[in-house]
């Protein structure tokens, strides 16, 4: 609710971009919790990817899933380091 849903897909693409078509992606964490940083209290899911791309390895990506009310999974963050 913080970001515009196409001003976040841009950002994540373009974030992307730089680094080429994705390669190989190994699960380094699943990580459950019920608070985060400056979020309010429910179910989250953090997963950390070791990543490689055309343009690089050692890429941690960072997606973070929170149960909404009506029961569904969503999309609550992605980082890219």
């Amino acid at each position: 609710q913080r970001v515009a849903r196409d001003d976040w897909a841009r950002a994540a693409a373009a974030a992307r971009v730089p680094l080429g078509a994705p390669g190989a992606l190994t699960v380094r964490a699943l990580i459950y919790a019920t608070s985060l940083p400056d979020l309010p209290a429910g179910d989250y899911v953090t997963l950390v990817y070791d990543s490689s791309f055309a343009n690089g390895s050692g890429v941690a990506e960072t997606v973070v899933a929170v149960r909404e009310r009506d029961g569904q999974w969503r999309l609550a963050g992605y980082f890219i380091k």
